[in-house]
This record gives C-alpha cells, structure tokens and sequence, in this order.
C-alpha cells in the first residue's frame, strides 16, 4: 500500500505575515530613537545611545555578558556590543532598564495616540498581547527572553510589549534563516545592500563595522558569486536574498497562524492608523537599520 507523500511546508501566507511585520515595527521601534525612551535609559544609569540601547536590548535576558548577545543580535560588530556590555550591568539593572523601555515607549506612544479612544487600545492589547504570548518559541532566544517580562498592567504598555513579541519573533526567524543559507549578519546586510534596499553607509555605521570589514566581506560575497565588483548583487545573490526573506515571512506566519482570516483582518486594521501615526510623526527616522519605509503602513 502507497501514502500520499506529506507536503513539504505548511501553508502559510507570507504576504499577511509581512504586512503585519510593517504594522508592529514602528509601534516597537520607538524603543531606540523617540527621546521619551532614550531619557529613560539615561535616568536608569547607562551612559551614552549605544550603552542605552544595547542593555534596552539585552535586558530580559538578565545581566548577561556580551557574547550572548553578539550571537542573538547578530549583525552587530562584536565590540559595539562588548562596549556596552558588561560595563552597563555596573551601572544599572536589567530591571531597570526593562521599566525604562516600557514606560518610556508607552510615554512616546502615549503621546502620538492621545486621540484614540481608550477603550480601543485596550481590547487591542489585550488581543495582541494573547496572540503574541502563544507563538512558537523554539529556537528563538530574543523571543523567548521577552516572553518572560510580564504583561503590563497599562494597555499602551501591553501593547508595545505585545508588538516587541511578534517583532523579536519575527527577527529570531530571520537570523535562522540567513544561517541556513550560510551567511553571517554582516553577509546578509551585505546582500540588502546589493539588492538596492539598504544604504550600504547606513547599515555599515549604525552596525559599528569599519570599511575595511565591510570592503573584505563584500570581497568573501563576490568570490562567492552572490555579488559583483561593484557591490551590486548578482542573479544568485537576489535568490539568495529572496530565499531568506521567504523563509522569514514562512517562520513568522507560525505566530499568527492560529487566527481566522477575518480576525486578522481586524487586527490589520487596527493597528495600521496606530503604525501610520508613528512613522508620520517622524519618531522612526527614514531611511533606517530595519527598512522601513514611509509607505510602510499603507
């Protein structure tokens, strides 16, 4: 007797899985530049951006060295982390930084929001905040650190919370997938920048990487045929990017998979005037490290 051969993925709906990547980005990233946040690192004891955002960061997972780190944010230099870890643990707490991020993020949507309705935030961070706690940990540090801080008791401060979850979700699963196709985060940045959707400067400075590294890991992607001599990708290399995207959105979808498509729908639909109002303030800065665009939410 023969079986039908089991399919090889699961459906899942890739398109969805990034339009709500584009909704929950902005609300998370005011995190690192809205000054109600950055402030808040300040006043909790790290000392300079870098300290403030690296220890932000790395906070639910407990006063941890750098090497961990290195490895979780990944596309990072080692040393923009090793300056700033463990040095901020001298000076502050994961506790406190973790307070700070929160009402300091919430502070800066608190303000963006002020015309929305109460009661709407509420029933949506607490629907967020369901969906997000249930999504499949395995193998996705950053996710399952930030599982472990507890549901604010503030719906602005649950919802960020709630839209930190899917975003850092989201991100573990697209450090998986450029390791499977053999790329380090310097390769994969390297490769958004060949294919035309990052600034090469603006990933390489933000990211700490001198343009000697930067020049001989463009070198590495070029002996490899993924880029050409001017930095542009090749064929194999926007294959290789569109691989990696592709499996990121079919990683995230394992987070929203349990909703019917009318509720997300709904969930689209709510969150999409609350992203606008972030980008459309300026609160997120245009071009940025994450690739969002103006148009992001539309």
């Amino acid at each position: 007797m023969t079986t039908e051969p089991l399919p090889r993925t699961h459906p899942t709906d890739r398109g969805r899985a990034r339009r709500l990547w584009h909704l929950v980005e902005p609300i998370h990233a005011v995190a690192y530049f809205s000054p109600e946040p950055i402030a808040a690192y300040a006043t909790a004891g790290s000392k300079g951006f870098w300290m403030g955002y690296v220890a932000s960061r790395a906070a639910p997972l407990g006063p941890v060295a750098a090497e961990p780190v290195i490895s979780l944010f990944a596309n990072f230099h080692p040393r923009r982390i090793r300056r700033a870890l463990p040095d901020a643990w001298a000076l502050t707490t994961p506790g406190a930084m973790l307070a700070a991020r929160s009402t300091g993020s919430a502070a800066t949507l608190r303000r963006l929001w002020d015309a929305v309705e109460p009661a709407t935030l509420a029933t949506l961070a607490d629907r967020l905040s369901d969906l997000a706690e249930a999504a499949p940990s395995d193998g996705r540090g950053l996710f399952a650190a930030n599982l472990t801080v507890p549901r604010p008791v503030d719906d602005i401060e649950a919802l960020w919370r709630a839209a930190t979850l899917l975003r850092k979700h989201r991100g573990d699963g697209h450090v998986a997938a450029y390791v499977v196709e053999g790329l380090t985060g310097i390769q994969a940045n390297l490769l958004q920048v060949g294919t035309g959707r990052m600034s090469s400067e603006l990933l390489r400075t933000t990211r700490a990487w001198e343009p000697e590294e930067w020049q001989a890991e463009a070198d590495r992607l070029r002996r490899w045929g993924l880029l050409d001599t001017a930095g542009a990708a090749t064929e194999a290399g926007h294959d290789t990017l569109l691989r990696v995207e592709a499996a990121t959105d079919r990683a995230a979808w394992g987070a929203l998979a349990t909703l019917a498509p009318a509720e997300l729908d709904l969930l689209e639909s709510q969150l999409a005037p609350l992203a606008r109002a972030v980008l459309a303030a300026g609160e997120v800065p245009v071009p940025n490290p994450m690739g969002l665009r103006p148009d992001s939410t539309s």
